[in-house]
Parts: structure tokens; sequence; C-alpha cells
């Protein structure tokens, strides 16, 4: 297959915790990558809550509470045996590392650097169980995401070096993806001097397009536990709707505005080469999902943060639910900016989710008439 075949026809998975959080989970997520043989890179999260739980023995080891640190990654390994032995797997060798390795930090490295490290943990356990399991189903290689996500050196935070990135991947991902499926972590990189960082928690997505950016994929499926992307957060608002598609621009408001299905950085490296990014659920796969592209979205949606006494609420929609928002809801707001993509409104922090929910409802009745 030439290059440029080989990019057109790439499509990145990227699978959260919450699709690889026990066996039933994995197995419906390999699923769905055999299915598409489009599908030729494979970035996978930790199991699910493995990151807090990581912290958690961070915590302990810096209190020097080292026994009780083995204790607590001993849960988390046993957690990881039991997903194995349901599968059929052959146990991993990481662990005894990780154990190993444990009693090896050193004060003396600083806390960003040494949790940095403990975080990677999580995703290279989950990602070798993975691409064990997929292996059973189609050929597939385990590569360390670090060998391409080269980092500024800010533990916690690092900033990816999109050229550098770009210039690994040519070099080692891409003489891969023709003749198999590669899967990697998400959130974990590396400096250039070698040392493990990470992206920032909830970062695995943006791992996904940094990637899909360096290989010029054909698409980025973030793969989750809900049908896409909704109107409003639906633990808030049971009325929600879910929505066919945002344009890029529509959903970084809302990943910014405080809408959790996006980590605010995911689209950076998409977006220039126009590369359509897809969130969708590993449980309900029938379920369309919605399209992240340039096309804006027919309806509307919101987020909504809190920002100290008061509560910022951004809606993307059109021109007239702006306006038809503003007049009837506008005596209960501090202040409002309209912007060309819809309106920031600031609310007082008490009033914010009750405001909230009926603007909500009056913008329904407006989209479903």
């Amino acid at each position: 297959m030439s290059d440029s075949r080989l990019q057109s026809a790439v499509e990145v998975y990227k699978f959260g915790g919450s699709s690889v959080r026990d066996a039933e989970a994995f197995k419906r997520s390999a699923n769905l990558v055999s299915l598409n043989p489009q599908c030729r890179l494979v970035v996978v999260s930790a199991t699910y809550n493995s990151t807090n739980r990581l912290e958690q023995v961070y915590k302990l080891q810096a209190e020097g509470n080292i026994a009780k640190a083995r204790e607590s990654l001993q849960a988390l390994e046993d957690h990881h045996r039991a997903i194995e032995q349901d599968l059929g797997l052959t146990p991993s060798a990481l662990w005894s590392q990780f154990q190993k390795q444990l009693t090896e930090f050193s004060a003396s490295l600083g806390k960003e650097k040494v949790l940095d490290e403990i975080y990677s943990w999580g995703e290279r356990a989950s990602s070798e169980i993975f691409a064990k399991l997929l292996n059973q189903k189609t050929q597939a290689v385990l590569f360390d995401a670090r060998e391409v996500i080269l980092t500024s050196d800010d533990h916690q935070h690092g900033s990816p070096l999109r050229s550098d990135i770009k210039d690994a991947a040519t070099r080692l991902l891409k003489p891969l993806l023709s003749s198999t499926v590669v899967v990697t972590q998400g959130f974990i990189g590396k400096t250039k001097e070698g040392a493990t960082t990470t992206l920032g928690r909830e970062g695995s997505d943006f791992s996904a397009t940094l990637f899909a950016e360096a290989i010029e994929a054909s698409s980025v499926t973030i793969w989750t536990d809900v049908a896409g992307v909704a109107s409003f957060d639906p633990k808030l608002m049971p009325g929600f709707c879910w929505l066919d598609h945002l344009s890029f621009m529509e959903a970084r408001i809302l990943a910014t505005g405080g809408a959790k299905v996006l980590f605010p950085r995911t689209l950076d490296p998409v977006e220039a080469l126009k590369i359509p990014v897809w969130v969708r659920s590993s449980y309900e796969s029938q379920a369309r999902g919605t399209l992240i592209s340039d096309l804006p979205t027919e309806k509307f949606a919101m987020a909504l943060k809190e920002l100290g006494d008061k509560a910022e609420l951004s809606l993307v929609g059109s021109s007239n639910q702006v306006d038809k928002i503003l007049s009837e809801f506008g005596e209960l707001f501090f202040a409002t900016q309209k912007k060309p993509w819809g309106v920031i409104i600031e609310l007082p922090k008490s009033l914010s989710l009750e405001t909230t929910q009926k603007i909500h409802a009056a913008l329904l009745k407006t989209v479903s008439k």
C-alpha cells in the first residue's frame, strides 16, 4: 500500500477508561476494532479509576509508608490479573517491574516527575491487555507511545512538541500501520531526555488527536460510555438531546466552558487538517454518535462552569436561539457577551443550575417545532 493510500485509510480509535473497565468492556472494545479494517491505530486509557488509585499509591510512597503503597499497588495488580484471567491471557510481567520501581523512587526526583512515572503504569498495563486480546482476532502489536509523543519537561502537563512527534511517527509508527494494528497508550509521553511525562488528567483524547495529526489519519473516534455529545450534561439535565454534529469551534467552546466529554486541547492537532472526530459509545455502538467537523450544529448545546461567586454558561447555536434566550431570561443574567457562534452568559452561582435548566427546556421547545 502506498503512503498516500495508507494515510487516507487509517482511522484512529481511542478507548477511555470506562471502555476498558473490566473483561467484558475489553472484549466489546476489541470487537469494535476487529470489525473495522481501517482502524489501524488504537489508543488506550488506563482501566476505570486506575489513575486515581495510582495517585494514592504515590501519596503513600511520599509519606514513607512503602508497605501500604506496595499493598495498594498489589490491589490494582489483582484487578488487572482478574481481567487477564477472565480473558484467558498470559499474566503480564509489568507489575513486578512496577513494584520494584516503587521502592527505588527518591524524593530528590521531585513530586511531579515521580508521579508522572507512576501515572504511566495504568496505561501501560491496560494497553498490554488490549494488544494481547486483539492479537487473538487480528495481527496487533504493542507500541510505546513515549517513542512518539515527545513533550516539554513540564511534568503533569507536558506540552507536545508536534514537529518532533510527526518526525518520530514517520520513522517509527507509520511503517507498522500497513501490516498490523498498533495498540498504544494515551495520556503519556516523554521528554527528549527520556523522562516520562503526562499531558494532563483526561489527556488521552489529546494523545489520540496528536497521533492522528502525525500520521494524517482519516478520522478519530473517541469511544466512551455515552452515545455522543449531549446538549447539556446528562447527569444534570434529564431532558437533554444528543447532537448529530458540532463544528470544531463549537466543540472547543463547550470543552473550555465546562463540558466533560472532551479534553479542552483535544481538537487543536486535527482542526487544521480537517480530520473529523467522532464521539461514540462503546456500549451502544449502534448509536450514531456525534461528528465534530466543519459543520455547525443545527440544534444547540450548553456548558456550565463555576467561577467563584458566579457561573458562566456557554451556549452555541443559531442567532435566533440566542436572541430568544436573551429576551426571555435576560433579567436573570449578570452580563452577556454575544459571539458569532452563540453567547456567554454570566449567572449568579446560586441560580446557575436552575436557570440553565429553564433555558435548556425553552431551547428544546424551539428545536422540536
